[in-house]
């Protein structure tokens, strides 16, 4: 309810904007802002299934792995306020994992600091990757050598990184009907990070 009033305030400050206190253009971002938020908060719906921006298929709300010819998604990892995820595969048995020669991590939701990708294969041998780098969501990284990988399968992921903070954006005032109601509102987002990055791991196979 909270949220429908300030859409609707908003949209009174850019539509009434007799004493030109406030950019439409401003507004308008603001409010683009609150219906992708929604959008994300119906895709984390379990009850929906759907196709996300990488083109993976997801099905009670978790994301299905699939194997793309050269390629196989192996997992989905999360950066959240913790810093650090890890997750367990499955061994190399009916297609549900396979060797992988590299990784590759496609980045959602939000801007992340990778930091570091530990790979545990099956028989117990580890393998730190140092990526050290910041990344945008929708873009994604190098792919990443593996040694050794032809005759191991990897166990499990873990992956250390930060959500990037957005920076502060410009306050706007809005002036509703006559006048007599202010409202000062902070436009673009606030210096708190979003709750979590998603990273998807994709394996290039032998």
């Amino acid at each position: 309810m909270k949220t429908v009033l300030l859409v609707i305030a908003i949209f009174m400050g850019a539509t009434a904007n007799a004493n030109g206190k406030v950019q439409p253009e401003e507004v308008f971002g603001s409010f683009l802002d609150l219906i992708l938020d929604q959008v994300e908060k119906d895709k984390n719906d379990n009850s929906i299934n759907w196709v996300d921006d990488n083109g993976f298929d997801w099905q009670n709300g978790k994301v299905v792995l699939q194997d793309m010819g050269d390629k196989i998604l192996l997992a989905q990892l999360e950066i959240g306020p913790a810093g650090v995820d890890s997750v367990e595969l499955p061994r190399c048995i009916f297609g549900d994992n396979q060797r992988v020669s590299h990784l590759r991590l496609l980045v959602s939701k939000a801007d992340v600091m990778i930091d570091t990708v530990r790979v545990t294969f099956q028989n117990n041998t580890t393998q730190l990757i140092s990526v050290e780098d910041n990344y945008l969501k929708g873009e994604k990284t190098g792919w990443m050598p593996l040694k050794g990988a032809k005759d191991r399968c990897i166990k499990r992921l873990r992956v250390t990184g930060e959500v990037i903070k957005k920076k502060k954006g410009p306050i706007g005032h809005i002036g509703i009907g006559n006048g007599n109601i202010d409202i000062d509102i902070e436009i673009g987002g606030g210096n708190k990070p979003k709750n979590k990055a998603i990273l998807q791991v994709l394996g290039l196979k032998y």
